[in-house]
Order: C-alpha cells, then structure tokens, then sequence
C-alpha cells in the first residue's frame, strides 16, 4: 500500500471512530421516535421538544435534592423535555423526558411520563439489556409508581439511596430489587432535573392545567408576574376610597388567555375571599372586559353566595359606580386588575 493510500485509511479510520464516538454519545437520553412513544403514554396528543443543556451548576443543584448519588457525565449536556397537549382541545397532557441509569448490566435508558405537578404518571424503557425488565414493566409493579412525586419514591429507598427501605409496602421479587432500585433512582433524578433545568415550563404547564380545571379554557395562557402593579394600584386608591379591602391581594393570581391562534380569549383571575367564610374564587373576563363568571374552588357555604356573584356576570369596569356589596367590591377589584394588566 502506498504512502497516498495510507494516509487516507488512517483518516477514514479517525473520522469514523469519531462518528462511531459521537453516534454513542447521542444514544443516550435521545428519544427514539418520539412520536410514537409518546403516543403510547399520551394518546391523542402533540407535543413540542424543548432543548436545554444540564449543566454542572444544575448538577449541584439536583444534588440538593437527592440521597448522596449525583448525576453521571453521560446525564450532563443538552437534553430534550417533550411538552404534550391534547390534539383536540390543546389541554395539557403532561411532559415526557428520557434518562439513563446504571445497573448491574450496563447503562439503562428510561422514558417518563410526568403530570405538571411532577408526579409519575409512567414510565417504559427505551433500552435496558437486564432480564428482570419485564417483571418492571408489569402493570402491577407500575401501578406502585404512578402517582408519586420525588419526596415519596425517595421514601422507597434507604437513605443512602442504595438499597430498597422495608415496610414501604412495595412490592418486588427478590430477583428484580436491583433493578427496581436503578429505576427509583432514575424517576428520581428525571424529576429533579426537570424542576431545575425547565423550571418555566412546569410552572406554566401548571398553571395552564389550573386554569383549564377550573375556568374550562383550554387555549394557551400567560400567567401574569405582577397583578398589582403600579397602573393597577393607583385604579384602586381612586376607585375604593375608604372601602374595606374583600381580597387577600399576596394571593391574586392572575392569567391571560389564548385562543389556539394566539389571539387574546380574555382573562382568569384567581383571589382570596376574606371573608367570613374564607374562599378562593375563579373570575372569568371576556376579551372586552365583560365579567363571564365567578366560581368557588369549593362549594358555595350557602345559596345567598351564587345569587351574590351570579349577579355580577356581563357587567365591566365602567358598571360599577357605587358599590355597595362586599361582591361587587371584589368585583371592582378583580377588574381594576384586568384593566391595568391591559393597558
């Protein structure tokens, strides 16, 4: 072989050992025909890939939150979070993220279906050469996950995270405990790294499924930082001279809403009752300002309440001159919140 012919063998050899390493090093956490595993845990949804890097600081941090086991290198780096909604009506379905674990038999890579509250609502490998793998994969064993947050699988475990804690009442053949333990650790280390390197999207997904629960939109939604801002606050001073204050405003929370073309569907606000009785209500405002409806998150304490707030639906900002109630007072309130938010 001459020098010419050498020198390019060597060279394709170096690139494709370089592919060969790059193609590993993508393998793990990558999700694998995405739209066909997350059909299997979330029917009928679509989602959209969000792509962050999982680095060192964060590292520490879900440290913070874990028994003394940490993140491995192949776990730092960019990773990929799957945000579903619902195909038909936008609702949110929940996130799906793949990560790797170690066990007895090589590296592991779990695929987890969480809730916007961060609860396991399943889990299915992607690759794992261990026999005990279908055993995990029953639904009795899954059955024992679904449901549970970070704090509550860390408790299935010793404290030191390395083996599984007696009298939890999980159930597992002896066989499969090994195993068992990898995959707590893994659904651990997915949550904990999901809450701190896509903070935002579970807070909106969060927020979002709140507002879909209790107000019945299903498009979009924007939480808004600071209902009490500046513009709103000076509405109030000139609008509730003397009046006493019917909402506990640390607690307003307040969201603009979306039609799935990205066009303002209007507004739901959530407050404290002061009371007596205490009561947390959900005000729905129209895109005009139209006041749509007012609910409890609760049951009303007595019929006079719904007659109360009932009465207050298709009135704005504008129709409320004199208030005299304690409902229309909160009313005044909520809207003087929507209008400033607007302006």
């Amino acid at each position: 072989m001459n020098r010419r012919a050498t020198l390019t063998l060597v060279v394709a050899m170096l690139v494709a050992s370089a592919c060969a390493s790059t193609a590993s090093a993508q393998a793990y956490c990558a999700l694998r025909d995405p739209a066909g595993q997350i059909a299997r845990v979330f029917p009928g949804t679509r989602y959209r890939s969000v792509v962050r890097t999982v680095s060192a600081q964060a590292r520490q941090a879900v440290a913070r939150q874990l028994p003394p086991f940490t993140l491995h290198f192949n776990e730092l780096g960019r990773h990929t979070l799957y945000v579903c909604y619902n195909r038909v009506d936008g609702r949110p379905a929940g996130l799906v993220h793949v990560r790797p674990e170690r066990n007895r038999r090589g590296i592991m890579e779990v695929l987890w279906a969480l809730d916007a509250n961060l609860t396991v609502i399943d889990f299915r490998f992607q690759r794992c050469r261990n026999r005990q793998r279908r055993t995990l994969e029953s639904d009795a064993f899954k059955r024992q996950l679904r449901g549970k947050t970070l704090p509550q699988l860390r408790a299935l475990l010793t404290p030191d995270g390395q083996k599984l804690k007696a009298g939890t009442g999980l159930e597992v053949p002896a066989a499969a405990a090994d195993l068992a333990i990898a995959v707590l650790r893994c659904g651990m280390k997915t949550i904990a790294v999901t809450s701190e390197v896509w903070p935002d999207i579970v807070r909106n997904l969060k927020s979002q499924s709140e507002v879909t629960r209790q107000v019945g939109h299903t498009g979009p939604t924007r939480q808004v930082a600071v209902p009490y801002s500046p513009t709103v606050k000076a509405l109030l001073d000139k609008r509730l001279i003397g009046k006493p204050a019917t909402l506990d405003r640390k607690a307003t929370q307040a969201y603009q809403l979306f039609d799935q073309q990205g066009r303002s569907a209007g507004f739901a606000i959530k407050t404290a009752w002061l009371g007596p009785p205490q009561l947390t209500l959900w005000w729905s405002i129209a895109a005009d300002g139209k006041l749509t409806r007012v609910q409890p998150t609760s049951k009303w304490p007595d019929a006079e309440y719904p007659l109360a707030f009932n009465a207050l639906v298709g009135r704005k900002l504008e129709d409320f001159k004199n208030c005299q109630t304690a409902a229309e007072l909160a009313a005044l309130e909520v809207l003087c919140v929507h209008a400033g938010v607007i302006q």
